[in-house]
């Protein structure tokens, strides 16, 4: 008796740990240097000093979700995409942490 559901083309590969842990790394990276873009562009629209569209804001702030949803939908690509979806979420939640000490902690002094 063989098993109807294995064996097929469709049949998951062996995760690689090290395409995954590159993936992470590599999250983690363009989040620290996609928010830092994200954050400079934003200071300057609040600034007024290069008048930088609003949509422009936005669409800075969301171009990673279509890059790393097109990479989980490719086969090839997909363990190392998951590693980066989750070096994206680590990142944020790091950058988020930074930034709530910096505007919370002088506001502790006062």
């Amino acid at each position: 008796m063989s098993n109807p559901y294995g064996g097929g083309p469709d049949e998951p590969r062996q995760i690689r740990g090290g395409l995954v842990a590159l993936g992470i790394v590599l999250g983690l990276v363009a989040t620290f240097v996609w928010l830092s873009i994200v954050f400079v562009v934003a200071l300057s629209q609040e600034n007024q000093s290069g008048r930088v569209p609003d949509w422009l804001v936005f669409v800075l702030f969301v171009v990673p979700l279509p890059l790393a949803i097109l990479l989980l939908v490719l086969r090839r690509t997909r363990q190392a995409a998951a590693g980066f979806v989750m070096g994206l979420a680590i990142g944020t939640l790091i950058l988020a942490g930074l930034c709530s000490g910096i505007v919370a902690l002088p506001a502790l002094g006062a």
